[in-house]
Formats: C-alpha cells, sequence, structure tokens
C-alpha cells in the first residue's frame, strides 16, 4: 500500500486551490515551454522527491504476486501524488516541466516495464496538461530512461547521496513485503459461471520488518512457497430447482510461485498449486486438483510482447445437466494458452497479432469439452498520448470433444483503448460476431466488449467487465452469453480488504449443433442470471491472512427445471513464505 506523507497531501490541495484561482482568474497560460537544461543542478527537495518516488515505484513493481493491473494503478496515483506535491509552488511553465521531467526519469527507471503508465500519469496533472507539447517531451524522458534502469539498489543510494546528512544505506528501510494472490479451489464455479473469485492481500510490516529477503534470490527475482486452508459450505452443491442438497467441502491447497524481471523490460512468472478437496457429506468423491499458471511480458515502448498460459483441474456442478434432472459434480480439465505481439510501425500507428488456444475436456462421458483456436489482428491509432481507438477481425475455430461438427466464428470490432480520464482507464469495443457450425444456419450476435477501471479514491478502485459472445454448452450447445459484472475493492485499513461483486448474465441456448449423442435440449431455453458477492480479508501478517467471502446465485429460466437459489459462505486462511 502507497503511504502519502501529510505534507504531500497539504501540497495537492494547494495546488488544487491554485488551479481553480488560475482558471477564474482567467491567467492559465499554455503554449510550448522548453525544459532547463538537462545538466542543470537539482535543489536538495528536487533530489528528494525523485528519490523518494523512485523508492515507492520501485516497490510496487517489485511486488512478485500483484497482477500487472493492480501496480499500474498505484504506480500512477504515486507518481500523480508526486508530480502535483513537486510542482505545487511553481509558476512558471519551465520550472514545472523541469521538475516534472525528473520525476518521470527516475521513476522510469525504477520501473522501466511500466514506462507508459508513468508518462501518462504525469502527463494528465493539471500543472503538464496546461503546458503545450508537455505530454510528447515527458513520453520521451520516459522511453529514454526505460533504456537505462536502475536496481533498486542504485536508485537507493542515488537518493541516500543527495540527502543532508547523508545517510547510510544499511540504515535504509527494507522494501515492504509482497502482495500475494490466492484461488479457492473447491467448489469452483462451472464456465458459464461467474470467475472463480482471487483474494489478494496487501502486505502488512510486523515489527518494521520485511518477509521479502527471506524468499529473494537476487533483486529482480522472488521464489515463494505457499499453503491455503479454505472451507465451504455450499445449500444447493447441485443447482437442483428443487431437492437442494447441501454439503461442506475442504480443501488444502500447498504451492509454489516463482517470479523474475519484475524490475525490467522483461519479466514473468511461474505457479503451481495442488488442491486435496473433502466433500463432508460424500457428495462427491474426494479429489486432488492441480493448478498450474506461467505468464511472460516484455514492453519496450516501441514492443510488446506478452504470453500466459494456464491449467485447471475443476470439479464443478452444472446447471445444464441439473436441469435434466441429473444431480452430479463433474471433472473438467482446462487449458490456455494466449500470446500477442505489438508493435508501432510508426510514431503513433502500431499493430497487435498474435494466438489464443483454449480446450475444454470433460472426464464424464456424454459431456461436450471445446477446442477453440483464435487468431486476431488489430490496428491501433493513437488520437492523443493516453487514447488510441481500434479496428480489428478475428478468426476462431471450434472443435467440439466428440467428433461433432465443427464451428467457425468471426469477430469485426471498433474500440479504443488507454487513460480516458485522469480516473477512468481501460478498453472497450462494438464487435459483430457471426457464427457457423457445420451446415446449420450462420448465427449473428451485436455487443460490447471491454472492462473499464475506475478509481473512486487512491484506496478504492471499481472495475466493470462487459463480455458478448458465442461459447459452447456442456451438452452441445451453441450459447449467446452477455455479461455484465462490477467490482468494488478497497484497501479500508493496512489490515483489512474488503470486496463486493454484482454480476448479470443472459445466456440464450441453442440447438445441441456439437454433439453426437442426439441429446435433446429445449431450443428455446432463456436464462437470466443474477449473482452478488461480499468478501473480506484481514491480514495478521505480512504473510499471513485470512478470508471470508459469502456468495448468493440466483437463476431465471424459460425452462422450469433450471430455475435455482444457491448461497455460499467461504473461510480461508492463507500463509506464503
Amino acid at each position: 500500500m502507497i503511504s502519502v506523507p501529510k505534507s504531500s497531501l497539504h501540497c495537492v490541495a494547494l495546488a488544487v486551490l491554485f488551479s481553480i484561482f488560475s482558471v477564474a482568474d482567467g491567467h492559465a497560460k499554455t503554449g510550448q515551454s522548453a525544459a532547463p537544461p538537462r545538466g542543470a543542478a537539482e535543489s536538495p527537495e528536487q533530489s528528494d522527491a525523485a528519490g523518494d518516488l523512485a523508492d515507492q515505484v520501485s516497490e510496487i513493481s517489485h511486488s512478485a504476486a500483484i497482477s500487472r493491473a493492480k501496480k499500474e494503478k498505484r504506480i500512477s496515483t504515486a507518481v500523480r501524488v508526486a508530480v502535483v506535491a513537486a510542482t505545487a509552488y511553481k509558476q512558471k511553465p519551465e520550472e514545472v516541466l523541469g521538475v516534472a521531467l525528473d520525476l518521470t526519469e527516475a521513476a522510469t527507471r525504477a520501473a522501466p516495464g511500466f514506462a507508459e503508465v508513468i508518462a501518462n500519469a504525469v502527463s494528465f496533472t493539471p500543472a503538464l496538461a496546461r503546458i503545450d507539447n508537455a505530454a510528447g517531451q515527458i513520453r520521451s524522458a520516459a522511453y529514454a530512461a526505460a533504456k537505462r534502469p536502475n536496481s533498486p539498489r542504485q536508485t537507493r543510494v542515488a537518493a541516500a547521496k543527495s540527502r543532508t546528512p547523508a545517510k547510510p544505506l544499511a540504515d535504509a528501510p527494507e522494501a515492504p513485503a509482497t502482495r500475494h494472490r490466492s484461488r479457492t479451489a473447491s467448489n469452483p464455479e462451472p464456465e458459464t459461471e461467474a470467475p472463480l473469485r482471487e483474494y489478494a492481500a496487501d502486505s502488512v510490516m510486523s515489527d518494521g520488518e520485511s518477509m521479502a529477503h527471506k524468499s529473494s534470490l537476487g533483486g529482480n527475482t522472488t521464489f515463494n512457497v505457499t499453503a491455503n486452508l479454505s472451507v465451504s459450505h455450499d445449500d444447493n452443491i447441485y443447482l437442483s430447482s428443487a431437492n437442494e442438497v447441501s454439503d461442506t467441502v475442504y480443501a488444502f491447497i500447498p504451492g509454489v510461485a516463482f517470479s523474475f524481471g519484475q524490475n525490467s523490460l522483461a519479466h514473468g512468472s511461474l505457479s503451481y498449486s495442488t488442491a486435496f478437496t473433502r466433500y463432508a457429506d460424500k457428495t462427491s468423491p474426494n479429489v486432488n486438483l492441480g493448478n498450474g499458471a506461467a505468464a511472460f511480458g516484455y514492453d519496450s515502448g516501441s514492443l510488446a510482447v506478452n504470453g500466459t498460459a494456464s491449467f485447471q483441474q475443476l470439479n464443478q456442478n452444472n446447471n445444464e445437466v441439473a436441469a435434466l434432472g441429473q444431480k452430479a459434480i463433474f471433472r473438467r480439465d482446462v487449458l490456455g494458452l494466449n500470446a500477442s505481439v505489438e508493435s508501432h510501425l510508426t510514431a503513433k500507428t502500431s499493430v497487435m497479432t498474435g494466438a489464443n488456444y483454449s480446450k475444454s475436456e470433460y472426464k464424464t462421458a456424454g459431456l461436450t469439452g471445446s477446442q477453440e483456436t483464435e487468431v486476431p489482428l488489430k490496428v491501433f491509432y493513437e488520437t492523443s498520448p493516453k487514447v488510441s481507438v481500434s479496428t480489428g477481425v478475428s478468426y476462431r475455430r471450434v472443435n467440439p470433444q466428440n467428433g461433432g461438427a465443427k464451428g467457425k466464428d468471426m469477430d469485426y470490432n471498433l474500440g479504443a483503448r488507454g487513460n480516458f480520464t485522469a480516473k477512468l482507464s481501460g478498453t472497450l469495443s462494438v464487435d459483430y460476431r457471426t457464427r457457423t457450425v457445420g451446415s446449420n444456419p450462420r448465427e449473428n450476435l451485436w455487443g460490447l466488449n471491454g472492462s473499464l477501471n475506475y478509481e473512486l479514491t487512491p484506496k478504492t478502485t471499481s472495475t466493470l467487465g462487459i463480455s458478448n459472445d458465442f461459447s459452447t454448452g456442456a451438452l452441445g450447445e451453441s450459447l449467446k452469453n452477455s455479461s455484465y459484472d462490477l467490482q468494488l475493492s478497497t484497501d479500508l485499513t493496512p489490515q483489512w480488504q474488503l470486496g463486493a461483486t454484482l454480476a448479470y448474465r443472459r445466456v440464450e441456448y441453442g440447438p445441441s449443433v456439437f454433439s453426437l449423442n442426439n441429446v435433446t435440449t429445449p431450443v428455446d431455453r432463456r436464462d437470466k442470471h443474477w449473482e452478488g458477492g461480499l468478501q473480506a480479508t484481514y491480514l495478521f501478517r505480512s504473510w499471513l491472512s485470512a478470508t471470508a467471502d459469502y456468495t448468493l446465485r440466483r437463476n431465471h429460466s424459460t425452462l422450469t427445471g433450471a430455475e435455482y437459489t444457491d448461497s455460499i459462505l467461504s473461510l480461508m486462511l492463507g500463509w506464503r513464505y
């Protein structure tokens, strides 16, 4: 968690008041301003601000288990606060720009992989937004600094030397331990249900010490051992419309995680865990479920390469089968491989392509999984330093598990991505999709797709996810899915984290065109699914946390047997070394 000195908050308030009075008096001046010479001497206060910001950004980027999206938000917040505080009392545009460039370089050298995020955060501060061409100079400085990265130790030594009296490096406080993420493995949701929730816990220092050094293999590499113990009570474990059956599911989940390059242009991670799952009332045989993931990323500013891989063994309930009167929990293996490459063709134009592969395989005879291969192509045009518009097309091939008719999906889209305002960022597109399966008539689907993040406060964020796409049902149906989910998360205190989720999904079931088993399914079935959840996490130490989660689900359907209500209460204890 980023801590903001009280003096910085005073500076921020003064900066806001200054901006308001400047606009009211009509004296806000714009025009191209040259930055002071880069070799000009810096004041001790300016050096301190650059060193402190580099420390903060380095600590955030070193958090091995925090998602990149979360790192981007926190780095953006830290940079904005530092720039506003450092420029609060400066009125000359060249002074403001000079300070901003110094902070940009210091932050980017500490975290070169986040050059774009840092450049956008600096450019969006009110003092810089009023200076013509400042955004271009800031962006150039960020990309140049990214090519000369400093290690966290070098950054801290440089900051320490600029202070009077000089403080020995040995006395410098250690970086906080990394945030950890863990996933409950008992009773995961079906593919057409909302995705599994991830519980994230910010590190809390215990007695002023960090656990990071115990698992660090160097300034850029970490290795962690994890263990989670969870218990979940599900009052309708088969998702039945009548004669509901409840059960309590226990899971012990040991795992390992390895990450590298968290402060470099190239970075990646590997993790694997096994969930030893037991059902108290024997509603399903006891199982051991594996879960592995890998990620790699490289971003130099002109070339971005990203890849992910995941493998999950799932034991799930399924409403499609329950609607036909069958009560069971089904084993399924899911493999996902994704890769993308984006390269700049010109200063404002880039092209992105790649390949996405997914395979879902049921271990129960009669159920249909799928194997999907997709090749996307998108062209982006930068309309401003913070926003790009795009157009693209993708081709997807669908092969059913049991050898049925093959499907061909096409997607044509127009969209935008970037930081739309100082607090709103993400991606959004309008898509026109088509699906053709064998000799069956072509299906069409219009809809929005994307994810938008809005920072309500520095400690509270919200995410809106929108998806409209085709999928394959467990009985071989061609499905049209439209889903909308809103997630809120807040760091209430250094120990308490709270979250809430509200999701709505509409599913239109088509005929079983992917199945060879002659399964009779209602062609006109339409479901409306609502789901709400509350989560709370308490951090006892940087390495020990407890999480409580309550979920309530309700499904309305044109098929009477498919309607159900379900609630799940989960408790989990998480440990990380």
